[in-house]
């Protein structure tokens, strides 16, 4: 039984690179890129649960719910 896992980081750099694909127009790859960056600027101001696709509205859709969990799943708050 887990009971407690650690995870460390470093190194990291800034995003400053598009990978492009060879099948895709560069225009679609970087267009695309900036869109999520936005999507990612919108999700640090107001929270994960600020944009959202239509179909977690849905009966069924579990990313509201699973927003609040720690990667999905209870995140050790089982007992409250």
């Amino acid at each position: 039984m887990i009971r407690n896992i650690g995870i460390d980081y470093g190194g990291l750099i800034e995003d400053t690179g598009v990978q492009l694909d060879l099948f895709e127009q560069p225009e679609k790859s970087i267009k695309s890129n900036k869109i999520d960056q936005v999507v990612d600027e919108i999700r640090k101001r107001f929270g994960t649960t600020a944009l959202m696709r239509a179909m977690s509205k849905e009966k069924g859709g579990t990313a509201i719910n699973r927003a609040s969990l720690v990667g999905g799943h209870n995140g050790g708050n089982s007992y409250e």
